[in-house]
């Protein structure tokens, strides 16, 4: 019987990234894998970009939540039930746990919310997708007013459907951020979490849009690849954002409407490790401080994902 050395051993991955396993489970495994599948998908194409329009994403968006429903709370915000896959955490690429990096990103959006609300203000996500991020803010700051917009009719006949069986009370609306807004509130909070770069020919409306809306924060939390480090992982970032018809420019356009800039930089988290979140925030008015309000917080705890 043939000697097996360690060295022989490959252990197949399969991810949601790729439509073939990953030959290892780290990040130099990742990383191959990803440069054969932009290569691949780039001469399949043509080295032609995606076609990107409002009316493609949102029929993409319906038809990719059409009928779903969680029973979970922790499922639906956290995803607790996808399984392990190739994440990015701190910075690496490694195999872990989409719920390990929502905790993160939601402990981050809640840090910065918690800063500058006091009870009864209101916050507005622009792309609010199937409601998880507001149902959580909702549960951790049950006496502000949250209202979600989408692009996406069925993302918001779900998100209000999560918000009735989860008791959650959220107002959704289905809008086209890119267009006027004028007949929403002033709020404390206008934030977007990976929406903008959905739009990436007429972002700078959203971008006007919710300056215009907030009264003393705008956060940006989206890949925005000026922030995003270089290396081997940065330069197949930049060239799938490119390839897919993503966004770029949004710390730039920002940086030319004259907002004070309190935060900009990658966070070295992602679900998709080629799809980095990084923050823009940005005081619109002279923010005036509320850390930790009173009667502001709930006592939900984010859980501790392992």
């Amino acid at each position: 019987m043939p000697q097996t050395t360690f060295s022989s051993i490959s252990q197949n991955t399969v991810t949601q990234w790729f439509p073939e396993p990953v030959k290892g489970d780290n990040e130099s495994a990742f990383l191959q894998a990803a440069c054969k599948h932009l290569i691949i998908t780039t001469l399949s194409r043509k080295f032609r970009r995606m076609k990107r329009t409002i009316e493609t994403v949102r029929h993409n968006y319906d038809e990719e939540r059409a009928g779903r429903t969680w029973s979970d709370f922790e499922d639906y915000v956290f995803m607790t039930s996808s399984p392990r896959d190739f994440i990015l955490w701190d910075g690496k690429v490694r195999l872990g746990s989409f719920a390990e990096v929502r905790a993160f990103l939601l402990r981050y959006l809640s840090g910065q919310i918690s800063a500058v609300v006091q009870p009864g203000d209101t916050i507005i996500e622009i792309g609010s997708g199937d409601g998880r991020n507001l149902a959580w803010l909702k549960r951790m700051f049950p006496l502000l007013r949250c209202i979600g917009l989408d692009l996406s009719p069925t993302s918001v006949e779900v998100s209000r459907k999560m918000a009735r069986q989860f008791k959650t009370e959220i107002e959704f609306h289905a809008a086209d951020a890119t267009q006027s807004l004028q007949h929403l509130p002033r709020s404390a909070v206008v934030f977007s979490s990976h929406a903008l770069e959905q739009m990436p020919d007429i972002f700078t409306n959203a971008v006007d849009n919710m300056l215009m809306l907030a009264d003393r924060r705008g956060i940006f939390l989206e890949p925005v690849q000026e922030l995003c480090p270089w290396g081997i992982r940065g330069i197949l970032s930049r060239y799938r954002a490119i390839h897919m018809n993503r966004l770029r420019g949004l710390y730039r356009y920002v940086r030319q409407r004259g907002v004070r800039i309190l935060e900009a930089r990658a966070l070295m988290h992602a679900v998709n490790p080629l799809n980095e979140t990084c923050a823009i925030i940005v005081d619109v008015n002279g923010s005036r401080s509320a850390a930790s309000p009173e009667g502001c917080r709930s006592n939900c705890e984010l859980p501790v994902c392992m």
